[in-house]
């Protein structure tokens, strides 16, 4: 899943780390949005 690359071994995600998961995809949007920046003059 998203992030997995970044975060070595949290590819599986138990049902009471949806928190987790949502802080994960977040931080992942957030990384992709800085690097939408950087490509835009």
């Amino acid at each position: 899943h998203p992030g997995a690359d970044l975060m070595p071994g949290r590819c599986k995600v138990p049902q009471d780390g949806l928190a987790e998961a949502i802080l994960i995809a977040e931080y992942g949007a957030r990384m992709q949005a800085k690097a939408m920046a950087r490509l835009t003059p």
